[in-house]
């Protein structure tokens, strides 16, 4: 049987994914996490300085999407289809990109610079950045859902979630609220949709209705 060690700071963050990826494929793993205060006196003993870390059967593996990639091949939830494949990286990507331009406001916001921070949340909701990159993420699940026919909210239809379905759906969800900017999804149906379906599946339903709130 493979043993999981999933290791992350006491925060959804960038590891919230890959647990729903866990919590969806029903395969148990320790959820290990460092207090946030205590990050500092941790850091230097992981790989890059970084988390989150996958431990599997004596092996380890870090970064966020190579560890959400593999778990994908693992449990099935990469498409066969190799342009679809390439569209949940081309997801995954631009997600990354958006989570990058929001850090200095995550730092500004945890360390109580409240100026900084609202000084970020003011550049962040200018036209040419959260808000194109939400529109272009709708627009692309549009192109998806039109070059393959198929129903459903999920990114490619249907009832089967991919691995970038976990992705797009908890970080459209915690950008937004973590701008505290509800309107940005006004005219983003396709992601409200498929943060829903994602949101409405029994395993992850149960687990979101009881994990802990934190502060990203």
């Amino acid at each position: 049987m493979d043993n999981y060690k999933l290791t992350f700071m006491d925060l959804q963050g960038i590891a919230e994914p890959i647990r729903l990826i866990f919590k969806y494929s029903s395969v148990p793993f320790e959820d290990y996490r460092i207090p946030v205060d205590d990050w500092l006196d941790h850091k230097k003993s992981y790989k890059w300085e970084r988390v989150p870390l996958l431990e599997w059967n004596g092996k380890s593996l870090s970064q966020s999407v190579a560890i959400s990639r593999f778990l994908g091949r693992k449990f099935g939830l990469i498409p066969d289809d190799q342009w679809e494949a390439a569209k949940c990286d081309e997801i995954v990507g631009a997600l990354y990109d958006l989570r990058n331009l929001m850090e200095p406001m995550f730092y500004a916001k945890y360390n109580g610079d409240n100026e900084t921070s609202e000084k970020c949340r003011g550049e962040l909701l200018s036209a040419d950045k959260v808000p194109l990159i939400l529109t272009n993420l709708n627009d692309l699940l549009k192109e998806i859902k039109t070059e393959s026919g198929n129903g459903g909210d999920l990114i490619f239809g249907g009832s089967r979630p991919y691995w970038a379905d976990f992705w797009l759906a908890h970080f459209t969800h915690r950008f937004v609220e973590f701008l505290e900017e509800p309107s940005l999804l006004e005219n983003c149906e396709l992601l409200k949709l498929q943060k829903q379906a994602v949101y409405n599946l029994e395993k992850i339903s149960e687990y979101i209705s009881q994990r802990a709130s934190t502060f990203i």
